[in-house]
């Protein structure tokens, strides 16, 4: 589990392998995200940008507003 707070916003991200769904050397991950605001202020998400590094340390930058199409607020 990857884990960072900035801020006072906590992101913890976990990976999970979907078996299912790879085949042919094609690998599919699920990516489950939580935030918590523990600052003093309320934020909202607008926009985002994860990296994420495969095992052999390649990075790849996803980035767009929101996160899903949805801007929440973290009281």
């Amino acid at each position: 589990m990857s884990d960072t707070t900035t801020r006072g916003i906590r992101i913890q991200v976990e990976s999970e392998y979907l078996a299912d769904r790879g085949h042919h050397g094609t690998w599919y991950f699920a990516y489950h995200v939580r935030t918590s605001n523990s600052g003093p202020e309320t934020a909202q998400f607008l926009s985002r940008e994860w990296i994420i590094t495969d095992g052999d340390g390649k990075g790849e930058q996803v980035q767009g507003p929101g996160v899903v199409g949805e801007f929440p607020v973290l009281a």
